[in-house]
């Protein structure tokens, strides 16, 4: 299995991860709908935000997986052309898109990681208890 197809079966399994987490979502919103709602479902939300939970923390970790994958392997082409893999404009071919390449996957492990330290933030500002006065 090569590179590109590798990065390409992180991306998919990433997407139908955060796809699949979503659709718990929605499942989740409406089964915490009050219940003469038309909306409401008569099953139990948590088995819902479980799942929604998992689906997003896999498919952010396909993600890094993806932006790894590109990244390292645009810089490994590039070691072996001898080429730094940073220079967008240079006179040589391909290597533009060496630096595109490698910028787009450290993208994806950036935003990921933005991410994470989001969702540690907000459960971290959740659990620390107000102080009484």
């Amino acid at each position: 299995m090569d590179e590109s197809s590798t990065t390409r079966w992180f991306l998919r399994l990433g997407a139908l991860s955060l796809l699949v987490g979503l659709g718990a979502g929605v499942f989740e919103l409406m089964a915490t709908q009050a219940p003469y709602t038309p909306l409401h479902f008569g099953v139990l939300a948590a088995p819902f935000s479980q799942l929604r939970g998992a689906a997003f923390w896999l498919g952010l970790f396909a993600f890094v997986c993806a932006g790894s994958v590109l990244s390292l392997s645009a810089m490994a082409w590039a070691a072996a052309e001898g080429m730094m893999a940073i220079q967008v404009f240079d006179p040589r071919p391909g290597a533009g898109w060496l630096a595109i390449v490698r910028l787009l996957g450290q993208g994806l492990v950036l935003i990921a990681a933005l991410d994470v330290a989001r969702r540690l933030l907000r459960r971290g500002a959740q659990a620390v208890p107000p102080t009484p006065r």
